[in-house]
C-alpha cells in the first residue's frame, strides 16, 4: 500500500476502493487488519484478559459474536461489571471485528458456527467452526407445461 495523505478510516468507501493496494477489509471497513488487532489486544489489556472463546454465528446478511468466556493470567474467569461495561462492549467489538476480516458483512450464501480463540500465552488468535453450504438439490421440481 501507498503512503497515505490521512489515516485510511477518513476516507469515505467511495474514495478507499479504487485505492490501490488495499485489501477488500480494507476498502469496506477503512481499518488494516493490523488496527484490528491492535483494538484487540488493546481491549484484552484494559480487561486483563490472556485468553477467550467467543462463539459465533451468522450468515445470509447477519452475524457475530453470541457468547464470550474470558480468563486472567491465572486461569480465572474474568466477568464483566458495573465498573468495566464499556471495556466488555469494546472488547465485544473488537471480537467482531476479527470476524469480519474473516466473514465481512455476513452476506453469505450460507450459515457458518463457530468459536474464535484468542491466547496472549500462544500469542495467537483462530477460530474452529463449520460452515453449513448451499448444495446441489439432486431432486429438483421439474414439470412439463
Amino acid at each position: 500500500m501507498t503512503e497515505l495523505a490521512k489515516p485510511l478510516s477518513e476516507y469515505t468507501y467511495a474514495e478507499r476502493k479504487d485505492m490501490p493496494g488495499l485489501t477488500l477489509y480494507e476498502k469496506l471497513y477503512g481499518e488494516t487488519e493490523h488496527d484490528v488487532k491492535r483494538n484487540l489486544l488493546s481491549a484484552m489489556k484494559r480487561l486483563g484478559v490472556h485468553r477467550l472463546e467467543a462463539s459465533y454465528s451468522g450468515g445470509h446478511d447477519e452475524g457475530g459474536v453470541q457468547d464470550m468466556s474470558s480468563w486472567n493470567g491465572a486461569g480465572e474467569l474474568v466477568m464483566p461489571n458495573e465498573e468495566n461495561r464499556e471495556d466488555w462492549d469494546k472488547l465485544w467489538a473488537a471480537c467482531d471485528a476479527v470476524l469480519s476480516t474473516k466473514f465481512f458483512s455476513w452476506a453469505l450464501g450460507c450459515s457458518v458456527y463457530g468459536t474464535l480463540h484468542v491466547d496472549l500465552a500462544e500469542k495467537r488468535a483462530w477460530t474452529t467452526g463449520e460452515m453449513e453450504q448451499y448444495v446441489t438439490d439432486n431432486d429438483p421440481l421439474e414439470w412439463a407445461l
